[in-house]
């Protein structure tokens, strides 16, 4: 079957907080080709922060982003891709009417078309490699890069437009933590894996392996595609694709026991899934939670200490929230 030539955008203005949400509301209505585009002033901090990484970034780059975090979708330029269009258009008036608590911008749109074979690829190259914390480079798949020092892991990675690179400040947090709490050996399930970042961030730290399960069926080929860039083996990283709130068939495959459970999603899930946490996690173990808004992070650590986990820490950076936990003896699972 031929390929559509040219895809329609709309870029939709918003803010840090808005910018999931809307995401998440396009998705619901089958919008899946899009990306979440930073604010100009991050970007610069960002390249400034970093500048050792790179030689020479294009003034084009920076020019591409604006004073708001947006969102760009692409729909094909077809009938369904216009009456999918104005599904768009519905569901942003939707928001707009909304109280959500916080704000999520102007939901302002523009307007504007691209060839097929360009869309999938414009972000890779605003891409570049990146710190995290004093152990850690990310670095996209296409690039090398040597750190002067050597002391650093580097994790190789190609996200596609589907799931995240590592730059949020809630996979920045729990990668952070997670090279402070391996120590070598350990069993790491993470819950809601995306890209596999997270387990392979764990398994470059000295994990003995890591299991990730996702609701995405695409996160199957990606994580593993991931995992190989890094040399790391389906004998150490696997994927299960399913609800692990809701599928109790996922839960048996999954079993328990784990060393440490990362659940980088959102607070309702990870409320959700503290019903399953104690029979996840073994005693002393550690649940590391992030994907958190500062106004939920009560919520999501009263759920944590009420099934038996001890919070250990509370991190925030931006208006993100993770909280690192450890399993006490007397936990309970929720049935």
């Amino acid at each position: 079957m031929q390929q559509t030539e040219r895809y329609m955008t709309m870029t939709i203005e918003t803010t840090e907080l808005g910018a999931e949400l809307v995401s998440a509301a396009l998705d619901s209505i089958g919008v899946e080709k899009q990306e979440i585009i930073d604010r100009r002033e991050d970007v610069e901090q960002f390249l400034e922060a970093n500048r050792k990484h790179w030689d020479f970034v294009e003034d084009e780059m920076i020019s591409a982003f604006s004073e708001t975090p947006r969102i760009r979708i692409y729909l094909p330029e077809s009938e369904a891709g216009r009456k999918k269009l104005e599904e768009v258009q519905e569901k942003l008036r939707w928001l707009a009417a909304q109280d959500f608590g916080f704000d999520i911008g102007t939901l302002e749109t523009a307007y504007g078309s691209v060839n097929n074979e360009d869309w999938a690829n414009n972000w890779r190259k605003y891409f570049k490699p990146f710190p995290v914390g004093d152990r850690l480079i990310v670095c996209p798949e296409w690039e090398r890069v040597q750190e002067e020092d050597g002391d650093r892991k580097i994790l190789y990675i190609d996200p596609g437009m589907v799931f995240g690179s590592g730059t949020h400040e809630t996979t920045s947090l729990c990668l952070e933590n997670l090279s402070h709490i391996v120590r070598g050996g350990e069993r790491v399930l993470d819950a809601g894996c995306g890209s596999g970042i997270l387990s392979i961030g764990a398994i470059l730290f000295g994990a003995k392996e890591a299991l990730g399960v996702d609701i995405d069926d695409a996160a199957r080929h990606v994580v593993q595609h991931n995992a190989q860039c890094n040399g790391i083996g389906q004998d150490r990283l696997k994927v299960l694709i399913g609800d692990i709130n809701e599928d109790e068939e996922i839960r048996a495959q999954i079993g328990g026991g784990y060393d440490i459970l990362c659940s980088n999603i959102i607070a309702d899930v990870i409320i959700a899934l503290s019903r399953q946490a104690p029979a996840l996690v073994r005693t002393d173990g550690y649940w590391l939670a992030s994907g958190i808004i500062l106004e939920r992070e009560k919520d999501v650590a009263a759920a944590m200490e009420k099934v038996g986990f001890e919070i250990l820490k509370i991190q925030r950076k931006g208006e993100w929230v993770a909280i690192l936990a450890r399993r006490k003896e007397d936990a309970q699972t929720v049935l």
